[in-house]
């Protein structure tokens, strides 16, 4: 698959989320309890989601993540029941669609990591984050996600 990278400036957005640690194997076996704990708090609390599923990673070791799964959100709200506020960093970042299974997002990321080189960007090696924009109803070979990348400076 071919990525077309492009540089937004992310404006501040607010999430409610379930925050978990992980390793890169562990991820996909938690993150989809953690989205059905979010959209049932937000359920109950009556707030509709502002925009996609998002899941942000901050790298705390070589292979090994803080995880936050939930979705954007008009304000924040109350934390409970394991969910809370967070607030995606507004600032500069490259961004690309990736079309196809969650298996294959590294590519995605190195892509971006391509263009950073090329273009003499650096980036923000600890904190990144996916909108997903396909439900789990898509087949895997149709997923769209788009992976964004802060840059640093």
């Amino acid at each position: 698959m071919e990525y077309w990278i492009s540089e937004h400036h992310e404006s501040r957005h607010h999430l409610m989320v379930v925050k978990f640690e992980a390793a890169p194997a562990e991820i996909p076996d938690r993150i989809g309890s953690a989205f059905a704990a979010v959209f049932g708090y937000l359920g109950r609390h009556r707030v509709s989601p502002a925009g996609p599923a998002v899941g942000c990673y901050e790298m705390v070791g070589p292979e090994h993540f803080v995880v936050r799964a939930g979705c954007v959100v008009p304000e924040p709200i109350e934390a409970g029941d394991g969910v809370e506020p967070y607030d995606l960093p507004e600032g500069p970042s490259l961004r690309t669609l990736h079309v196809g299974p969650y298996a294959e997002l590294p590519k995605a990321y190195e892509a971006l990591q391509h263009h950073a080189v090329q273009h003499h960007l650096q980036l923000d090696l600890g904190m990144m984050w996916e909108e997903y924009l396909s439900g789990p109803e898509v087949p895997n070979d149709q997923m769209h996600t788009i992976v964004h990348w802060p840059i640093v400076g």
